[in-house]
């Protein structure tokens, strides 16, 4: 069934996500260092599950100044060994386009996509000045540093900037619409974060 999930349903996601992230700082110093931080719709508390349960957070990674390597090529090779090396045998690492995915099944033994619980996308992000950049696959099959839109920081703050009742009557008009957007093919939804800029900007535009 296609629902909202709480705080409370994602402790467990939540836990190991952060295991994740403290054994690949762990085992990538003193190369990279990195600062995790929590981004989409887990961020502002709007996660929502599809038919089957399954539901996804996204991280940032971003490297610090204090990293020895920025070759986007040499830095999405080296975590994608890294998360391979830390995951659980019911763990799958994929390596996709501009995130590398850990997927998650229910169960102890090998991973089965049939018993999927939930899904991380970590992107690996430099910061230069106020802009950020994302490591992309590019044409010829490499790694490149992709510069990310600011807008959606900009709208963050703006969300911030709101009261409680506010930000909760914005979630609220988020997650009515993400599961509606779940119903439909992959191809033809409307993506988590244009939704989400889009309630703020409304709600903002009518005060």
């Amino acid at each position: 069934m296609i629902e909202f999930v709480s705080r409370k349903e994602r402790k467990v996601a939540n836990a190991r996500a952060l295991k994740i992230v403290r054994e690949l700082q762990k085992r990538l110093e003193p190369k990279y260092r990195i600062d995790p931080r929590l981004v989409g719709s887990a961020r502002y508390n709007a996660v929502v599950c599809d038919d089957n349960g399954v539901y996804d957070m996204d991280y940032q990674l971003i490297l610090t100044c204090n990293c020895k390597c920025f070759d986007a090529d040499i830095v999405r090779k080296d975590f994608f060994v890294a998360f391979n090396a830390i995951k659980n045998a019911n763990e799958k690492v994929e390596n996709s386009t501009s995130v590398i995915t850990v997927r998650v099944s229910d169960n102890s033994g090998k991973f089965t996509a049939d018993n999927e619980r939930f899904s991380f996308d970590f992107a690996i992000v430099m910061e230069d000045n106020a802009v950020s950049y994302i490591t992309r696959r590019s044409q010829d099959n490499k790694y490149v540093w992709n510069r990310l839109p600011n807008r959606n920081s900009c709208t963050y703050q703006k969300f911030l900037s709101l009261d409680y009742r506010a930000q909760n009557s914005i979630i609220d008009k988020v997650v009515e619409r993400k599961i509606i957007e779940k119903t439909k093919p992959k191809d033809q939804r409307i993506a988590s974060c244009a939704i989400f800029i889009e309630e703020v900007n409304n709600y903002v535009g009518k005060r």
